[in-house]
């Protein structure tokens, strides 16, 4: 198909071609003598010389936070045209659809853009098209999975160290965490020490080995003085170490012995008869005191049980009776001091039995009763006595009082010729006593 016959140049442009057909194309010389023999192209397939830009290559997320990422890419080849700008997608790796993240933004000439509208926590991926003015490009590789979430920092230091306890050869450290984490979780600390015109030894290796707020550095050398520094450790590494504030000296320590009566010691303790006493008593001091018990000054009874731990002392009666009454006094010892503490037990019961029970006066159809108190009112006033009457000859006892507040009576009503026994108890607000009886029959008569 001849395309023109009147080219006096070495170039032509062949219109009307049909794009993605292949052609061969053939040219011959013209002069007055006539034509040449043609010269053939190679085939050749019509296309456009410009093209979109080739696919970027795969983004990076350079900063991400919990609602936006900042994703950087290197510009790709241009297709012959310039580039007129960058398109944006995004998608959570659990599905498959991309989304146009860039919306109407025109992103050129920036090869970085800040994705916006995350949600806190979900995993994203991101993609990159180039556009020129014949079109748009395909889309990077997808960048390397990330989850919406603000970066993790160095935290703040710990706040507050202090040695709380030290002996010869050790330090024992207490401080709180950080007032700022870093936003991440912080793994552990590290703690180091100097001596004096030193450089810092670190004392563990790892923030694994100490994950609490405190630490007990060891193998220190009796009569030196050491400082220490901790420091908190997240993902993104250490943070700034805090100072304890003084040098500490590797000595034994010594406390004052203190006690701690409010576990269960009061100054006055009663208990009814046949329960259990506990006296508890917790105990500070160092080196840890010597610890005695003591009843009115002399060692307790071997029935007391007495239980002494680094922490507090016990002791324990098993069924008190009216005999445990009296001052029990805790008394701890140590280098530094002493002190002492006194619980005064009082077991209450009820009273004993009377005393010196006599009968005088006797008449035909009277006698007079007299006693004294008991030797043991059983810890309490005692509130009346009980009198009681018996035929000698029968076995049932008929009362004569159960009220008197007196500790003397006479007894009405007696038969005269009959021979009587007597007897007499006390009661308190917990009970009656034994009765006390008189030996000996006595015989109503007149004398």
């Amino acid at each position: 198909m001849p395309v023109t016959t009147a080219c006096t140049r070495t170039t032509c442009k062949v219109p009307k071609l049909i794009e993605g057909r292949e052609y061969i194309i053939r040219i011959c010389a013209v002069n007055i003598h006539g034509i040449s023999n043609p010269l053939l192209s190679a085939e050749t397939k019509a296309k456009d010389v410009f093209k979109v830009p080739d696919a970027p290559k795969q983004p990076i997320v350079k900063e991400i936070y919990k609602d936006q990422a900042l994703l950087t890419w290197e510009p790709p080849a241009d297709g012959g045209k310039p580039i007129t700008g960058y398109i944006i997608e995004r998608k959570e790796t659990m599905t498959n659809r991309w989304t146009r993240a860039s919306g109407k933004d025109r992103i050129f000439p920036k090869v970085e853009y800040f994705v916006p509208d995350l949600l806190e926590g979900c995993e994203y991926e991101f993609r990159v098209m180039a556009e020129n003015v014949v079109g748009l490009g395909d889309p990077s590789p997808p960048s390397k999975p990330i989850f919406a979430k603000d970066p993790i920092v160095l935290p703040s230091p710990p706040v507050l160290p202090d040695a709380v306890d030290w002996t010869k050869e050790s330090v024992s450290l207490s401080w709180q965490p950080p007032k700022d984490c870093g936003r991440g979780k912080i793994f552990g600390y590290l703690v180091e020490f100097t001596k004096a015109g030193e450089e810092w030894q670190k004392v563990n290796q790892t923030p694994d080995s100490c994950q609490e707020t405190k630490f007990k550095v060891i193998n220190l050398e009796e009569g030196e003085y050491y400082r220490f520094r901790v420091s908190a450790v997240n993902f993104a590494g250490e943070s700034e170490p805090a100072y304890t504030t003084d040098p500490v000296k590797a000595e034994d320590r010594l406390e004052h012995p203190e006690l701690d009566v409010e576990l269960g010691m009061p100054r006055e303790l009663k208990a009814m008869a046949g329960t259990h006493i506990n006296l508890i008593a917790g105990i500070k001091g160092i080196p840890f005191p010597k610890v005695t018990w003591k009843k009115n000054d002399e060692d307790v009874p071997t029935r007391v049980d007495i239980e002494i731990n680094p922490l507090r002392s016990k002791l324990e009666m098993r069924y008190c009776a009216r005999s445990d009454c009296g001052d029990y006094t805790l008394n701890i010892e140590n280098s530094s001091g002493s002190k002492t503490a006194t619980c005064t037990v009082l077991v209450l019961d009820k009273p004993g039995p009377i005393q010196h029970l006599r009968v005088s006066e006797v008449r035909s159809d009277s006698a007079y009763l007299s006693w004294k108190d008991p030797e043991d009112n059983g810890g309490a006033r005692i509130t009346n006595f009980v009198v009681e009457k018996k035929d000698v000859a029968s076995a049932q006892w008929v009362p004569v009082c159960s009220s008197s507040k007196k500790r003397s009576m006479m007894a009405k009503h007696l038969m005269e010729g009959t021979s009587y026994l007597f007897r007499v108890a006390a009661e308190n607000q917990f009970g009656r006593s034994e009765y006390i009886e008189t030996t000996k029959g006595v015989k109503a008569m007149n004398p």
